[in-house]
């Protein structure tokens, strides 16, 4: 077993940078609906505002995707990997810079058929729930264990 170690400092921005996008994505889909949904008591200086708000969070947006490129462009293994992953179809910045922070640039693992992604869970936990507090009690202090891949997915939402 070898000791563990830091990822790179460009993962750490790269990750933050993401997480700061999607909070300036999420605000534009309420204003977008707000926009959308017109009220009647909306005054015109009112859904002025929300545009002029909608186009800000744009300029965040596109700032935000040019410092990831420029930190993409300053490390040559990254770049490789970014414009490898972005060729497949489907992918595009926001999923290829996922890959490459969640897998470290694909080094946080040696053996490419081992699992990156495992933990184990309380298979009856998500099987069946408890029937009641002292069913719950045994299963805390003996769980029946199932190793399982964590999905990308969840990796996402975090």
């Amino acid at each position: 077993m070898e000791p563990s170690r830091l990822p790179a400092p460009a993962f750490f921005k790269l990750k933050r940078l993401l997480a700061e996008r999607k909070q300036y994505q999420k605000q534009a889909v309420l204003y977008k609906q707000q926009l959308h949904d017109i009220s009647v008591y909306d005054t015109v200086s009112s859904r002025m505002r929300k545009q002029e708000e909608l186009k800000n969070l744009g300029r965040c947006v596109r700032q935000t995707e040019k410092e990831i490129g420029e930190i993409i462009e300053s490390d040559a293994a990254i770049k490789k990997n970014y414009d490898l992953l972005l060729s497949v179809v489907g992918i595009g910045l926001v999923v290829a810079v996922t890959t490459i922070v969640l897998t470290e640039n694909f080094t946080a693992f040696t053996n490419g058929f081992k699992p990156l992604f495992l933990r184990e869970i309380d298979e009856d936990f998500y099987t069946k729930p408890p029937k009641n507090e002292e069913e719950r009690a045994e299963r805390v202090k003996n769980p029946r264990k199932l190793k399982t891949r964590l999905m990308f997915s969840d990796l996402l939402d975090e």
